[in-house]
């Protein structure tokens, strides 16, 4: 009996230590380290930075970054997931316009709250222009990984 519950004890042990580190695990982000002076002093919705943003993303494969859903954001009518970029020294909030998009529709409902912290895998995106001012809309993406 004793020898039971010993086997017992080392299990439960064992399968807690193993949840937390898949907890820790599923819950990384590379850290966050730029030296661009734009992205690093500038407000995240002004021209200045957005400008910066796109130009440093247009020269970059995207498949070179990573996006991480911060939160919902609407403005002017339009629905915008705020999101972590990170890429080779880039660190960057940005706004992705999300229209139209049936593949991201559970997240809109929710407006993004149960998946903060989700990584958008293979995210696909373009520039569009829409009451005049340029932004970086969602096309399609692999997964999220919650």
């Amino acid at each position: 009996m004793l020898t039971f519950n010993l086997f017992k004890t080392k299990i439960l042990f064992n399968l807690t230590i193993v949840s937390s580190l898949v907890f820790v695990i599923s819950c990384w982000k590379p850290s966050c380290e730029t030296d661009n002076k734009i992205l690093l002093n500038s407000d995240p919705r002004s021209e200045e930075y957005h400008n910066e943003l796109r130009n440093l993303m247009k020269n970059i494969d995207s498949e070179q970054f990573r996006f991480w859903i911060v939160s919902y954001y609407t403005e002017k009518d339009l629905d915008f997931l705020i999101i972590d970029i990170r890429g080779t020294n880039i660190c960057a909030k940005g706004y992705l316009l999300i229209e139209g998009s049936s593949s991201l529709q559970n997240v809109i409902d929710k407006r993004a709250v149960s998946y903060k912290g989700a990584e958008i895998s293979g995210l696909k995106y373009d520039y569009v222009v829409r009451k005049g001012t340029e932004y970086l809309m969602y096309v399609d993406h692999e997964y999220l990984i919650d």
